[in-house]
């Protein structure tokens, strides 16, 4: 998901990540309103899903999270000729990950 700069960053250790307290929530339904127009060109059905257990604050990246999102959500419109994307996301509360 990462770009050539970014991996090269990475593999540098000099990556860094921009982490903010943020709600997923707006964050992710800027991303899918980005691609409503064309999933309704293609006939396609955009679904999100947001577990319960999800906080209403996170702390991390919200523009690398964002960009994720864009890369998964362009490739499910790119790979699917009809049907629903379904978007979801949950909280692992073993981990605390998303």
């Amino acid at each position: 998901m990462l770009d050539y700069t970014d991996y090269q960053m990475f593999r540098d250790d000099t990556f860094k990540l921009n982490e903010t307290t943020f709600d997923l929530e707006p964050a992710l339904n800027e991303i899918v309103e980005l691609f409503e127009k064309e999933a309704k060109q293609k006939l396609l059905n955009l679904q999100t899903t947001l577990s319960p257990t999800i906080p209403n604050q996170i702390c991390s990246d919200r523009q690398r999270i964002q960009q994720m999102m864009f890369t998964f959500i362009s490739t499910a419109i790119d790979s699917t000729n009809y049907g629903t994307i379904n978007i979801s996301v949950a909280f692992n509360t073993e981990s605390e990950q998303l």
